[in-house]
Parts: C-alpha cells; sequence; structure tokens
C-alpha cells in the first residue's frame, strides 16, 4: 500500500504542545514524520544515556545529555522541559546525585507518555 504523505496535516494533542512542529512544516507529513521519527530514535537513546549518567554521578555527562534533551523537548512541545533543565543546572552545579535521581524519576511518566502520544501520532501520519 502506498501512503501519500503529500497530504496536509495539522498535529494534535492533549499533553503536548505541537505549536512549534506545525508552525515549523506547515502541516507538511513527510518532514513531521521524519523529525518524529528522529526524535524518538534520539530521545530513548539519551533517556538511558541520562540514567547512566545518574547511576555513574557523572555530572559533565549529566548536564551534557539534559542540554540535549531540553532543547528536543523545547521543540517537541513535552511538559517536563522546565523539570529536564534543572536537571542540567543541577548537572552544572554538582547538586547531591539524591536530588538529580528523584527529579529525573519524576520526570519519567510524562516522558514516557509523551512517546506513546508521538508513537501514536507517528502512525496516523503514516497512515
Amino acid at each position: 500500500m502506498i501512503k501519500n504523505t503529500d497530504v496536509k496535516q495539522t498535529l494534535t494533542s492533549d499533553i503536548l504542545d505541537l505549536t512549534y512542529l506545525n508552525e515549523c512544516f506547515l502541516g507538511e507529513r513527510a518532514p513531521q514524520i521524519y523529525v518524529i521519527t528522529i526524535f524518538l530514535e534520539q530521545t530513548k537513546k539519551k533517556i538511558e544515556e541520562l540514567q547512566n549518567a545518574i547511576k555513574d554521578e557523572d555530572y559533565s555527562l549529566i548536564k551534557k545529555t539534559a542540554h540535549f534533551l531540553k532543547s528536543s523537548f523545547s521543540m517537541m512541545g513535552l511538559s517536563c522541559y522546565d523539570d529536564i533543565s534543572k536537571l542540567e543546572m543541577m548537572g552544572t552545579q554538582k547538586e547531591k546525585i539524591t536530588t538529580i535521581s528523584t527529579l529525573f524519576k519524576s520526570i519519567t511518566p510524562s516522558y514516557r507518555a509523551s512517546i506513546r502520544e508521538f508513537e501514536f501520532i507517528l502512525k496516523k501520519l503514516k497512515s
């Protein structure tokens, strides 16, 4: 079956702010599919990297990875953007690792819900 990715589509979500994606790509499905796919691939790896950095108490990597995620979360409209920004700052200031870990764990449910939402949106875009 050939999928028509030329049809314009405005993205909607109850848990994500998709304003940037809609404005940036003006409803063009092909670039939306590409960006969401890349986001899903990279973000899953970076979340795992952040989790390992926290476990290893690698403050430099915590800061670097949180910074990468902060940019991605902002562009993709995730609600946990402020918390990931705090993680970056905590990595810079070398806060207690238990405090960093607690904040990371509080982000996880929102992050996972956002990933599921993007997987749903991607499936819709591809159909």
